[in-house]
């Protein structure tokens, strides 16, 4: 079952203590966090592929994406050695930041550093990522663009096919992100209609707080809790039954934001039971489409 978890829920903790909470709760996959200004489970200054592996063995859990947002492209590449060493397929990281970037990503950590040029243009972008693909296929990696992404150069609908249509290479692959979508006014359906469908590697089964709207809320999807399947307003059911009438064979991955800092290891615990207990029914019952 393509069902698997972002490291990141808990930030707060080790890598190994991730790892033993995802593996008792059910899941067998994860996307290892490896990002200083968010969550970093896998720093290459700190511990070896091999140290992470052997976590990876002993909970009996595969890496199924590194995701490397908000970051230099010296470090970027480096964790991307690291994937390469793991032999984790895929890397993900946010598309390039548009003109508007610092005026309203103001809740980010300071350390953040945003992919491509600040009051950069989309040429630039697209240039950027070509040679940045080129690199990762050197390593035998895809790199996972988040789509949309809210003040980035695929925040709407008409810039990711722009993306999809001007990069001709299938080292190129798409995260799903449902809430951005929402705080643009459109869909995750409306994404995958556009993009090559070999390319959606992943769909986040990301919630969005009861009332959330736009543009009023725009990125204030909620607290950790209401942010993870269950805690909010999507209809999950309605969302996979989409994506798969639609032919989708990528991961679904449990994410979200919000639980930095969170020291409450029952609380983020009892969160992702309630998320694993609401969407694994559901994938297990499309188990021949999904």
């Amino acid at each position: 079952m393509k069902l698997c978890c972002g490291s990141n829920l808990y930030a707060s903790f080790p890598l190994e203590t991730a790892l033993r909470e995802m593996s008792k709760i059910g899941f067998r996959y994860v996307d290892l966090w490896a990002c200083k200004a968010i969550c970093d489970h896998a720093d290459p200054q700190k511990t070896t592929p091999e140290e992470v592996q052997e976590l990876l063995q002993r909970y009996k859990m595969t890496a199924v994406s590194m995701t490397l947002f908000l970051m230099s492209g010296e470090e970027r590449r480096e964790r991307m050695k690291f994937a390469a060493a793991l032999r984790i397929p895929t890397v993900i990281w946010e598309p390039a930041q548009s003109t508007d970037w610092a005026d309203h990503m103001t809740n980010l950590n300071p350390i953040s550093v945003p992919y491509g040029s600040p009051r950069g243009n989309f040429s630039e972008y697209i240039e950027q990522l070509k040679q940045d693909l080129a690199y990762a296929k050197s390593l035998g990696l895809k790199v996972g663009i988040e789509v949309p992404h809210c003040y980035t150069f695929n925040e709407y609908l008409y810039q990711i096919y722009k993306t999809d249509q001007c990069i001709d290479d299938d080292a190129l692959s798409y995260i799903i992100a449902p809430p951005h979508a929402n705080a643009r006014g459109y869909e995750a359906e409306d994404v995958y209609d556009l993009v090559a469908h070999s390319r959606a590697y992943m769909l986040y089964l990301w919630d969005i707080k009861k009332g959330f709207s736009f543009p009023e809320s725009d990125r204030a999807f909620g607290a950790g809790d209401e942010q993870m399947p269950g805690g909010g307003q999507r209809n999950f059911q309605a969302q996979i039954d989409a994506f798969a009438e639609k032919g989708f064979t990528g991961w679904y991955n449990v994410s979200c934001h919000g639980t930095e800092g969170w020291n409450d290891l029952q609380k983020i615990n009892n969160c992702l039971k309630n998320a694993y207990r609401l969407v694994e029914p559901i994938l297990q019952a499309k188990e021949g489409t999904v």
